[in-house]
């Protein structure tokens, strides 16, 4: 169903590699905050209850604003440069309550998930929108596979007593990447979509 609309095929790359880095995340949150900050599990639930919290009123308040003022195009690469920006302000966060306020700015960051999916739609004809949403939820499980093993081995590696350096936060910053390539393979796309719609026009 994705091969057949060459304007989709960048962006359902995008979402894979933006639903990995999602994964890279969720997978290691855990360890890395009490590795790195000595949070106990309730302030590591805490500080899930919080980002799920501020997710859901900045989905549910806001995005429906935002979205058609950027507009879709604009909104999905805000939202990438702003999850990278949070992916790195976790991996250089010197202080655990340093977290909390990137929480609420990492927020931001979810436009580009609705807004990608919404441009996705709009440029697949009705009778296909089952199979493409299918295959967009299949590449968000998919993804946590390859997310949670890059994670998982880059924190032990990087942590570990025989390591040549000693960076927690190299998964986030690993995450952080994958979004910047994400965000490239969006901005193409976006380029090629609109240079065809020029020359039908």
């Amino acid at each position: 169903a994705v091969l057949r609309f060459p304007a989709v095929l960048g962006l359902v790359e995008a979402y894979f590699i933006m639903m990995m880095a999602q994964a890279m995340m969720f997978s290691m949150w855990a360890l890395y905050t009490e590795y790195r900050y000595d949070w106990t599990p309730r302030l590591v639930g805490f500080s899930l209850m919080m980002a799920g919290v501020m997710s859901g009123l900045f989905q549910a308040l806001l995005v429906k604003r935002i979205v058609p003022r950027l507009g879709e195009t604009r909104s999905v690469l805000v939202g990438f440069t702003v999850a990278a920006l949070a992916y790195i302000g976790y991996g250089l966060a010197t202080q655990g309550w340093m977290i909390f306020a990137i929480i609420v700015v990492a927020c931001l960051g979810g436009l580009s998930g609705p807004a990608l999916q919404s441009y996705i739609s709009k440029h697949v004809p009705p009778n296909e929108q089952g199979a493409v949403q299918g295959v967009l939820g299949g590449l968000q499980s998919l993804a946590s596979i390859p997310g949670a093993l890059i994670a998982t081995w880059s924190f032990g590696w990087a942590i570990a007593p025989s390591s040549p350096i000693h960076l927690p936060g190299l998964p986030l910053f690993e995450g952080a990447g994958f979004l910047i390539i994400a965000m490239l393979l969006t901005w193409r796309s976006f380029r090629k979509d609109a240079a065809a719609a020029a020359v039908k026009v």
